[in-house]
């Protein structure tokens, strides 16, 4: 991840690229900015407890993409042990959390438990 120093550069130097990138479009763009804030990964680890700064609790790399993360049961091979239990977090089938997918695959699951 890299020390706070350096996040803090590299941050700088990522929000210089977007600014550029949208002054292409909007070429006053750069000077109509008031103010700018970066967050650095260590901000959002300390402001909200996002292991390592990710909000999505860690990169998803291909094998804990689709079948290889759970679903609202747990996996399909190794289902949750106690029953009325479901998972309903970004580390589910379906997240990261931003698109509601893990609580409305939760709610289904939980609404054929109980009404079959």
């Amino acid at each position: 991840m890299g020390s706070r120093e350096e996040q803090n550069r590299l941050g700088d130097v990522m929000a210089d690229r977007v600014v550029a990138r949208i002054a292409q479009m909007a070429p006053n763009f750069p000077e109509i900015i008031d103010r700018r804030v970066v967050y650095p990964s260590y901000t959002f680890e300390l402001m909200f407890g996002a292991t390592g700064g990710d909000f999505c609790h860690g990169l998803l790399h291909p094998d804990l993409m689709g079948p290889f993360r759970p679903g609202p049961r747990g996996w399909l091979d190794l289902p949750i042990p106690v029953d009325g239990l479901f998972l309903s977090s970004t580390g589910c089938h379906g997240g990261p959390g931003v698109t509601f997918h893990p609580r409305l695959q939760r709610g289904f699951a939980a609404l054929d438990a109980f009404h079959g």
